[in-house]
């Protein structure tokens, strides 16, 4: 292996990203506790704030403030900068829910900002793919009419009165069978259609009937909560992994994701060892008695 293929792996695993975002927050608290007292006492204004504030200022009102609206929201910031200094002088942090997931969030996108994810090589794309093919497998889909049966309007003649309107469709030399059937709100046609949108209107059962029915010519009678459907099948296509050619883009969004989640877990675990988990007794017991 060449110094730049074993430089290219080191750069691709996420212990380094690790060490490298160890190594940066690190360097960040150092050069914020050396300071954290002394500056603890100061609130500065700098050139940055005021434009941060009138930024805000515009985004929310549309238009540049005043001088006298900028003097308030000097001041506003001001006042919520004393606030929650003396807020978190007197602990008032600790324990609140909302604070802490406000914080563990903020973490999180810290892990986010120092990790250093290397583009992806032609190779690490197809093998991502390979071991989570159900993330990119574009499902089957189906394109049909249908003909609508009412309950009400056949009675105990529903089943045979379809099956008589079957033969006539499948005989009929008009074009345009919009106007069999029964009226109902349902559609007439549908277009693309996957599995899981034919199950949710239509039932399971009639999902499998229509993706097995024959292509081209009327079909059925088939039942659902509705009532009783004749379907012209127009076109059905089946569940198919797309060449890489045809999704890169997405599989390098979904491997980008996947590779910041395991260097924010392994960044996580590091973490988590400088503390020992205590379960308090009571705890145990409770957990024994539910078990049982």
């Amino acid at each position: 292996m060449t110094k730049h293929s074993k430089l290219s792996t080191l750069l691709r695993e996420p212990l380094f990203h690790f060490l490298l975002i160890g190594a940066a927050i690190f360097l960040l608290f150092s050069q914020i506790n050396t300071t954290e007292d002394e500056n603890n006492q100061q609130i500065i204004i700098t050139k940055a704030k005021i434009e941060s504030l009138e930024n805000a200022f515009i985004k929310a009102k549309g238009r540049q403030p005043s001088a006298e609206e900028m003097k308030q929201q000097l001041e506003y910031d001001i006042r919520e900068q004393v606030l929650y200094r003396e807020a978190m002088a007197m602990g008032l942090d600790k324990d609140d829910m909302i604070i802490r997931r406000r914080l563990t969030q903020k973490m999180k996108y810290l892990f986010d900002d120092l990790s250093v994810i290397a583009k992806p090589s032609e190779t690490e794309l197809k093998q991502f793919v390979s071991e989570h093919p159900s993330k990119f497998i574009k499902p089957a889909t189906i394109s049909f009419s249908q003909v609508y049966l009412e309950p009400s309007e056949h009675g105990a003649h529903l089943e045979a009165d379809a099956k008589d309107l079957l033969e006539e469709l499948r005989t009929t030399t008009v074009k345009d069978t919009i106007g069999f059937g029964d009226r109902s709100l349902l559609p007439y046609d549908f277009t693309n259609e996957r599995k899981s949108d034919i199950t949710s209107m239509f039932g399971k059962i009639f999902m499998t009937q229509a993706f097995s029915a024959l292509i081209n010519a009327w079909d059925g009678p088939f039942a659902s909560a509705y009532g009783m459907h004749l379907i012209y099948i127009h076109k059905r296509t089946e569940a198919r992994l797309p060449p890489l050619s045809e999704i890169r883009e997405r599989v390098e969004r979904e491997w980008m994701s996947f590779k910041q989640r395991e260097a924010n877990e392994i960044f996580y675990q590091s973490l988590s060892q400088r503390y020992a988990i205590i379960v308090d007794d009571d705890v145990l017991k409770d957990a024994n008695m539910s078990a049982k």
